[in-house]
């Protein structure tokens, strides 16, 4: 190969661009979309988590008024109060705004003596699916608490066992709610599931710093219970004396 044939790492690459020239460009140019893109989509999210954020806090401001307006401001502070939680409600259901909105309205039903209109208000709750939210778990609580004043302890059953379901590691008082639903179910004539909730509330407890009060309770129950189910075992007639008889 004479001199004259040989190419130069410049002229490679030259040859290079020549010939791939437009796929080249077409590359360049979907990668500036693309960034282009995520830049524009980074300022969206950022945008409407702000825009929730304060919704959320108009809420919670007018839900304060509220509170503690006199009686010649109530009607006002309420009609203030109503509008920015149905702003609330009309946001992303995941969202921190529309669970602010949902719980200051079985707030204010509580408030005004209407416990059913407070467990309603929290009813679209129990189906949400898990959302990193502090305040659904406590809302859930709530309406667990209410279901049981208004003497429904299989509705009140069903918000703790959504808490279970879906905050179980997350969620700050679970013991208290293994307890409930360890009450519930032994209430409701559960005992299996009864046992199971408590000996779930004793390993949760187990793994606090602090002991909770409720352990030593929940292990008196459990002794109970497998008690009671021994002596069934022991009272219940043997098969073949039965069959002889």
């Amino acid at each position: 190969m004479t001199s004259n044939e040989k190419f130069s790492t410049a002229d490679f690459i030259s040859a290079f661009l020549v010939r791939f020239k437009i796929p080249l460009i077409l590359t360049g140019v979907l990668i500036i979309v693309a960034l282009i893109g995520v830049a524009v989509s980074a300022v969206v999210i950022q945008n409407a988590t702000e825009a929730n954020a304060a919704v959320a806090e108009e809420i919670a401001d007018a839900y304060a008024e509220w509170v503690s307006a006199g009686e010649e401001d109530k009607a006002e502070a309420e009609s203030v109060l109503t509008a920015a939680i149905e702003k609330g409600k009309a946001e992303k259901q995941s969202s921190y705004a529309f669970v602010r909105a949902v719980l200051s309205e079985s707030q204010m039903a509580e408030t005004k003596g209407d416990q059913e209109g407070a467990l309603a208000a929290l009813s679209v709750l129990k189906e949400m699916k898990a959302v990193s939210l502090y305040l659904i778990p406590i809302a859930l609580h709530r309406a667990a608490v209410l279901a049981e004043d208004l003497k429904q302890p299989s509705e009140a059953l069903t918000y703790y066992r959504s808490i279970e379901k879906n905050y179980a590691k997350s969620y700050f008082n679970m013991d208290r709610v293994y307890y409930n639903i360890a009450r519930l179910e032994e209430t409701l004539g559960n005992t299996d599931a009864a046992k199971t909730a408590y000996r779930l509330l004793i390993e949760t407890a187990g793994n606090k710093e602090v002991d909770s009060p409720l352990v030593s309770v929940a292990k008196d129950r459990l002794i109970y219970l497998e008690s009671a189910d021994l002596d069934n075992q022991e009272e219940a007639p043997n098969e073949e004396t039965v069959a002889a008889e």
